[in-house]
């Protein structure tokens, strides 16, 4: 038995010790894809910009009226994403409560996504041309487009329109100003 036992040692070490050198040849090969690491952080000048708290009303055509609305911006996820936290108030449709996060794609264009009370998830592509970014979203509420423009350090400006699966179209205006700067980058 004991003789069995060693011969089965012997086999395996001999079987795994070809085995281990292969794998450390494989390992040093130049061809093997490395690892990716992730970016850089988020370096974009407007999102850097809203991050803070805001505070401010939103103006609805018909039915909706006006609503209190409140906005948190930071940057989140090690730095790749600005991460906006949402809510508004009124008497016509009660609270709101929205979460979005925005970041740059590869050719430097902005990327969104968006999940809200009405359990909407929707998805947003846009631009930046100076003060005014100009986001177009798609969700199972319709599709829209929402332009926020930087008036000053602590104003901003919205106007939104968006086209509901019933075919009905709802603008709004929002103004906001900054009640608290965050200038926090520890992410």
């Amino acid at each position: 038995m004991r003789k069995l036992f060693v011969v089965l040692l012997a086999l395996t070490v001999c079987v795994a010790m070809p085995l281990m050198a292969q794998d450390k040849e494989m390992a040093k090969k130049d061809d093997m894809p490395a690892m990716p690491t992730p970016p850089a952080p988020l370096d974009d000048d407007f999102m850097n910009w809203m991050v803070g708290e805001w505070e401010g009303s939103s103006e609805h055509e018909g039915a909706m009226g006006k609503s209190e609305v409140w906005m948190k911006c930071e940057m989140g996820v090690d730095g790749q994403f600005m991460m906006m936290e949402f809510k508004s108030k009124s008497a016509a449709m009660g609270q709101f409560t929205g979460r979005g996060a925005y970041t740059l794609d590869e050719t430097g264009g902005i990327k969104a996504f968006w999940i809200d009370s009405f359990r909407d998830m929707g998805q947003g592509k846009g631009t930046r041309e100076g003060d005014v970014m100009t986001m177009s979203w798609e969700s199972k509420m319709g599709k829209g487009t929402r332009v926020t423009t930087k008036v000053s350090d602590d104003k901003m400006t919205g106007t939104g329109e968006w086209e509901m699966p019933n075919g009905m179209i709802m603008k709004d205006k929002t103004e906001m100003t900054r009640v608290k700067k965050t200038t926090d980058k520890s992410y």
